[in-house]
């Protein structure tokens, strides 16, 4: 298990999730890592409630914390100073994944870890991470290897995202990909992680969904069939209607973990689904370079 010792917690104190202001995802990935926090310690967890957290089993299983009770921002890191705040007693420690050191937690092969080495961690986070209500299920195919492809394109939410390189350098800091390039890698990154599952498995028909914020993920599908040159193997699906980067967000994610296989950016939504299944196969964005927004590394994991 990947973990860090910061000296004894009192039994009087008490973990809750700090909300860092974004989407599902982030809020999410920040309740993993305070419900790691007090799993470690074995100390009462109370969860600060956010936009959609109603929809999860976590609403009926976990306490919420009253909202008056103040509380101690926690940047959980080796520094002395941090450690000498976590020795108070009776404080309520609000852990915000985006504020700490848990990077290594964050990545594929840390997840991983946690899956393989605390299993006691998963198997809670499972359990409160279930749909509180039922949630449509995708008909997938059953004689097919099912690939779950979370694609990126801003959607409304995020600014402007290049695809071809950049026209104009004073412009970049327009671009959601030039700020973050893990988080929008190009189309070619994700036509070559399905080529390459498709590739492992040359005996089997591909059967690919792509989650999507794009308003037409049908662009997006023909696209990516052209450049597999329409290899009668590999078929497509997606939303066909009311796509858009507020909708659906709890039943895509839910979705997410139907599949064998999960091909995502560096994006929290499809990290935070990544610990709740075991895929056959994650792959991931590592690197990029900027002469045309090219991926340089992918991280494949493969159990």
């Amino acid at each position: 298990m990947i973990c860090m010792h910061f000296g004894a917690l009192t039994a009087g104190s008490i973990i809750t999730n700090e909300l860092p202001g974004g989407r599902f995802g982030e809020n999410v990935l920040s309740l993993y890592v305070a419900k790691w926090v007090a799993c470690h310690y074995n100390l009462p967890f109370q969860f600060t409630p956010f936009e959609y957290s109603d929809q999860l089993m976590l609403h009926d299983l976990e306490e919420q914390i009253d909202a008056t009770v103040p509380r101690i921002p926690t940047f959980l890191t080796e520094d002395s100073a941090a450690v000498e705040i976590l020795k108070h007693i009776n404080f309520v420690y609000q852990i915000n994944y985006f504020t700490n050191h848990f990077k290594e937690w964050d990545t594929p092969t840390g997840g991983q870890l946690l899956k393989e080495e605390d299993p006691a961690f998963i198997a809670d986070i499972r359990r409160i991470m279930q749909p509180r209500f039922p949630v449509r299920k995708l008909e997938l195919p059953a004689d097919a290897i099912t690939v779950a492809v979370h694609v990126r394109k801003g959607g409304g939410f995020d600014s402007l995202v290049l695809t071809t390189g950049v026209s104009d350098f004073r412009e970049m800091n327009l671009y959601a990909d030039y700020r973050f390039p893990l988080k929008f890698p190009p189309d070619q990154f994700y036509i070559d992680q399905i080529q390459y599952i498709a590739d492992m498995f040359r005996d089997r028909d591909i059967y690919v969904y792509l989650f999507t914020d794009d308003k037409n993920p049908a662009v997006i599908a023909a696209t990516y069939a052209a450049a597999l040159n329409d290899n009668p193997r590999i078929t497509f699906g997606y939303r066909k209607a009311d796509n858009a980067h507020d909708t659906n967000v709890v039943e895509d994610f839910f979705a997410m973990t139907q599949f064998d296989c999960l091909i995502r950016a560096d994006s929290n939504l499809s990290k935070a689904v990544q610990l709740l299944h075991d895929f056959k196969i994650v792959i991931y964005p590592r690197k990029v370079t900027w002469d045309r927004i090219r991926v340089t590394e992918v991280g494949i994991d493969v159990r």
